[in-house]
């Protein structure tokens, strides 16, 4: 187990006491089991439904674990839309190939029905001073 810090401060009027968690070392997370499902043959592609026409909007979204969940339930909310898929392109950025791959397999496991063309992958050009640290204000400048 890990040890717990706890802060007590005390102001004129009142007294509380803070938990403070120590920051837990970050590992890669293993690759996900074949029992996983490929997307679903059902449905109509995604070019089926536009038509051949461009989509009027584009959305981009910078995608990291362990933000994978949640970036699929809305794949999810959004394929089931036939609208929605017409009218907005949805595009995710990833800072390594290893990731993009990865949200592919949790994608076949969580939401097999979204349309393989729902979205499009990209991965994002390192710049050359690196990836700013992701604390504070500079992790809303990496998005």
């Amino acid at each position: 187990t890990t040890a717990e810090v706890v802060r007590t401060t005390s102001l004129p009027s009142k007294s509380f006491t803070t938990r403070l968690r120590p920051k837990l070392a970050r590992s890669t997370p293993p690759p996900l089991e074949s029992k996983c499902t490929s997307p679903s043959e059902s449905r109509p592609s995604v070019e089926d439904i536009r038509g051949g026409q461009a989509p009027r909007v584009g959305a981009s979204i910078a995608l990291h674990p362990p933000k994978f969940h949640s970036a699929g339930k809305w794949l999810q909310q959004y394929s089931a839309c036939p609208g929605a898929l017409k009218e907005l392109a949805v595009f995710i950025v990833f800072t390594q190939p290893e990731h993009m791959e990865l949200f592919k397999q949790t994608m076949a496991c969580i939401a097999p029905e979204v349309p393989e063309d729902a979205w499009v992958g990209f991965i994002a050009v390192k710049p050359k001073a690196g990836w700013r640290r992701a604390v504070g204000a500079e992790n809303q400048m990496i998005a």
